[in-house]
């Protein structure tokens, strides 16, 4: 929910204890060493514990000559201590199901270190092995010379990576220019390659020893366990850690100033969009004192944002803004604070839409909310603690974590979530239109705020000066005053002809299907994973690749065509703005091989889902006005994924593993228009028959069996047109293919390599021999050759469930000179997949990562949708479903090694490369 930037003095190791609204489960104490600890007994999900290790260091804590050492230090953790070799502690860990990125892994920030483990515990001494790794961590890294070397190409390589990112430049240049004097200015985390390529293994011990002291760690566990026994561990394996002798004060936030307004003209031609961006920082307020009233300033902060965002989007409903958002809170650094928002221009209107933009936000502070503002954001938020109140037992172990570390980093208390949402719930419901406003008005966002324009379009850039910027931003700002409707959003819906009747209830395995009098058919599926909240779904098999080339192009912009026409009288961005206050989400696709509709929602709110998806059937009403506004934006986006460098590689590489065919291009503007699209509707949407509807949730079976009656039973039936499986031929070339793609600033080099495979089959087989060749790849290219930060091999099938014109495709990053080898190595790993049997010890780890993915997976609503979905689409029978456990624990070797042979058996393949060069 919300987070309270709340300080309090930590002066016992009772913290919050002052305090009735505290969190008494979370156990907070000291030990004699001076080490934090925080412990809470959670039983969600059960059988797991999450486990952090928080060090108050951080780049602010570099001196100029170590610039990235604290990230580096991040990284060497992993690579051997007292008690886990090199790389040990990641197999141990994935061997229990705690996969290596998802499950085990770390981040360095601004002021801090946290190491992060998500542990199963079904397995004996588990959280025994996963809190010596922390405690390793803490202090027993073994930080051997050719350990470092190695890691400093893999450091280097993320490095590259993210100092080629224009996005990354645009921020750097950003934090330099308006805040000079923070650490953002000078201090990010990456670091610099000065540093890294050089920094010696002595320095980087002697950073480690430095600062990894007692008294600046907390160790965090929160999971289903026993509180007394995990606090005899930590007391047993962190006592001896060392506390701080003489370090340096703790960095200054630096000089903030609030009345001096600075204009920054940025270029880059990597740049995705041309933007403007008007963005205030100043000191964090000290809020202590009543934790109500601090609850109060963080709900009247959600009501603003939301009411800003509801506000914005009119931008993109004008045509001159391909999107917009706002933020205001704490930003990056403990006690600095920001208020910004964003409007993406589009390239032909930007003048007009950076007036339009100053209006818009000159509006909001000048003339505030109305009533009808206020009501639609107060339901938004009373809908989210509603929900959270109702689940609040399937909170998450990860969300008490983070509590207790923001309470260590930053004083943050220790607040109960039954206390929040209780006192949230009445605070929204009192406040009143002009409290908001007094807030509104308080908001840094005006004639002071700094203005940063950045384009990667030389022209543009040419044409726009600082008093350009500083006229339409800084100046006396113009106001056109907004018409208020005086009353809610609401819709309306065609009332249905009258009440139709179900024909046939059966069961298949934990799912029933209802088939209706007019022939549809409705599968529903019971579920407590998330109280009083369902999924709706709407699914066809009619898909792109169903109409003829001539059509496809417009048939591919239906979908957003009919979403910016507004539905039920609404406009779009007044349809999501009602469908968030009823804390309700919704969307509309065609893919491929399948049209769909999916809706989540409330229990109470299931009625207005069955009347969006009733209205689907019915003649479907286009605004034309809004035809120009879409393809304009879809022209500024194809304009700019062909401009960046990963985008204009991204399309090659289609370009060539799909023999350009015309299901993968870039929709071809010159060839629709909204009479063709419009022409497609009745295909996609008006046979209520083509649609098979899901329902998976916490329902009300008989509340259910009304609406579906009323809504969907009630529609017309109609001839359901046959569809088969799209019959595509073969994609991939008959030929191998290598090929270099030189583009973009970047440092670093992208290979790709991409294999064409038909095979039938359990889905679970594939995936454990995707993931077994990701952790061959990753053992052989980063732990033992130090030659790349990230590997992934997956699986693209373009007309998913099915296998049809599928290609498995490995690819990994590396630094300039080092791929040839690195390639070699991955054909390598492939031949021994296809020959070799897979160890015990290999295809037990696989088993548990996929058991665990799987059990984390079945938690949501999506899992239940996702199965019974793909089900339908194969024409299986519903029985088997959810035994995928049965499924994993069939997978053996020789299994294993039938699987990598139908993925890899093909003579053909492509390797293709996106190497450093001059942009397109």
């Amino acid at each position: 929910m919300f987070r309270i930037a709340l300080f309090v003095s930590c002066i016992s190791i009772a913290c919050c204890g002052w305090c009735s609204e505290a969190d008494d489960k979370i156990s907070v104490g000291e030990l004699p060493n001076g080490l934090t600890y925080y412990i809470r007994e959670n039983n969600y999900p059960p059988e797991r514990a999450s486990l952090r290790l928080v060090v108050k260091v951080g780049s602010v804590h570099e001196a100029e000559d170590e610039r990235g050492v604290a990230h580096f230090i991040e990284h060497l953790n992993f690579r051997g201590s007292s008690h886990f070799a090199d790389g040990e502690i990641i197999r141990y860990l994935e061997s229990i199901g705690a996969g290596f990125g998802p499950d085990a892994n770390a981040e360095t920030s601004l002021a801090s270190t946290t190491y992060i483990l998500e542990v199963p515990l079904d397995q004996e001494r588990a959280l025994d092995q996963a809190l010596l790794a922390l405690r390793d961590f803490a202090g027993n890294a073994l930080l051997a010379d050719e350990i470092i070397e190695k890691e400093r190409n893999v450091v280097l390589d993320e490095m590259h990576q993210t100092l080629s990112s224009a996005d990354y430049r645009l921020q750097e240049k950003s934090f330099q220019t308006f805040l000079p004097d923070s650490p953002l200015a000078r201090s990010l985390p990456i670091g610099t390659q000065e540093v890294i390529s050089r920094v010696e293994p002595e320095a980087l011990r002697a950073f480690y020893k430095k600062w990894y002291r007692s008294d600046r760690m907390a160790v965090v566990a929160v999971g289903d366990f026993d509180a007394k026994e995990v606090l005899a561990r930590i007391e047993r394996l962190f006592s001896d850690i060392l506390p701080s002798e003489d370090l340096p004060p703790e960095p200054l936030l630096g000089e903030i100033s609030e009345e001096d307004p600075k204009i920054l003209i940025h270029f880059d031609p990597d740049l995705p969009f041309t933007r403007i961006v008007l963005s205030a920082f100043f000191p964090t307020p000290e809020r202590k004192g009543d934790p109500k009233e601090a609850l109060k300033e963080e709900i009247l902060s959600y009501l603003a944002h939301t009411y800003f965002q509801n506000r914005i989007a009119e931008l993109e409903e004008s045509g001159l803004s391909l999107g917009a958002l706002a933020y205001e809170g704490e930003f990056l650094l403990p006690g600095l604070s920001a208020c910004q928002a964003l409007s993406v221009l589009l390239g032909d209107s930007v003048e007009d839409g950076m007036r339009e933009f100053q209006q818009l936000l000159a509006s909001i502070g000048n003339e505030g909310m109305a009533s009808e503002d206020l009501e639609l954001a107060r339901d938004s938020i009373l809908e989210e603690i509603r929900g959270q109140q109702l689940n609040l037992e399937y909170t998450p172990h990860h969300e008490y974590a983070e509590t207790c570390i923001d309470h260590f980093l930053e004083q943050k208390p220790l607040l109960s979530l039954e206390w929040e949402m209780l006192e949230g719930e009445g605070i929204a419901c009192d406040l009143t239109l002009d409290e908001c406003n007094d807030y509104l008005a308080k908001l840094h966002i005006g004639k002071s705020a700094h203005v940063l324009f950045a384009t990667s379009d030389p022209e543009l850039y040419e044409s726009i000066s600082e008093d350009d910027l500083a006229e339409v931003f800084l100046s006396e700002p113009s106001v056109n005053s907004r018409e208020a409707s005086g009353k809610r959003h609401s819709f309306s819906y065609l009332e249905p002809t009258g009440e139709g009747i179900l024909a046939e209830v059966q069961t298949q395995g934990p799912v029933s299907q209802w088939t209706l009098g007019n022939r549809m058919d409705v599968f529903l599926k019971a579920t407590d994973l998330e109280h009083d909240r369902v999924t709706l779904v709407l699914q066809s098999d009619k898909g792109l690749a169903h109409v003829s080339e001539s059509d496809f192009d417009s048939a591919a912009m239906l979908a957003d065509y009919l979403w910016d026409s507004g539905l039920n009288g609404l406009n779009a961005s007044e349809f999501e703005s009602y469908l968030d206050s009823l804390g309700m989400r919704c969307s509309l696709s065609i893919s491929l091989n399948q049209s769909a509709l999916e809706i989540s929602t409330p229990k109470d709110h299931l009625e207005t889902a069955f009347q969006i998806v009733h209205d689907l059937f019915y003649p479907l009403s286009f605004d034309r006005s809004k035809w120009p506004l879409l393809v304009g934006q879809m022209k500024e986006v194809q304009k700019q994924m062909k401009n960046i460098p990963f985008g204009a590689f991204y399309f090659d590489s289609i370009k060539i593993n799909t023999q350009d065919n015309y299901l993968f291009r870039q929709v071809d503007l010159s060839a629709i228009d909204p009479e063709k699209t419009e022409s497609l509707a009745p295909f996609f949407f008006g046979t209520p028959q083509d649609f098979t509807t899901i329902l998976v949730g916490d329902f009300d079976e008989k509340e259910v069996e009304r609406l579906v009656k009323r809504y969907l039973a009630s529609l017309p039936e109609l001839e359901k047109e046959a569809v088969s499986r799209p019959q595509v031929s073969c994609l991939f070339p008959m030929e191998t293919i290598e090929k270099d793609f030189a583009c973009g600033n970047q440092t670093y080099e992208r290979v790709m390599i991409t294999v064409p495979f038909e095979m039938e089959g359990p889905f679970s087989h594939v995936r454990a021999a995707c993931k077994l060749m990701t952790q061959r790849l990753i053992e052989k290219l980063r732990w033992q050759a130090g030659g790349t930060y990230g590997v992934s091999v997956q699986t693209i099938r373009p007309f998913s469930p099915f296998y049809d014109n599928a290609t498995v495709q490995i690819s990994f990053t590396c630094q300039q000179g080092v791929r040839a080898s690195l390639i070699q190595t991955v054909f390598e790993e492939i031949e021994k997949g296809m020959t070799e049997l897979a160890t015990n010890e290999e295809i037990g780890t696989l088993q548990e990562l996929l058991l665990k993915e799987n059990q984390t997976e079945s938690l949501s609503n999506d899992y239940w949708i996702a199965r019974i979905s793909n089900r339908i689409q194969q024409g299986l029978a519903l029985d088997s479903i959810g035994n995928d456990e049965m499924e994993i624990r069939r997978i053996d070797a020789a299994k294993i090694r039938d699987v990598m042979e139908a993925l890899f058996v093909s003579p053909y393949h492509s390797v293709l490369t996106h190497v450093p060069g001059c942009n397109k």
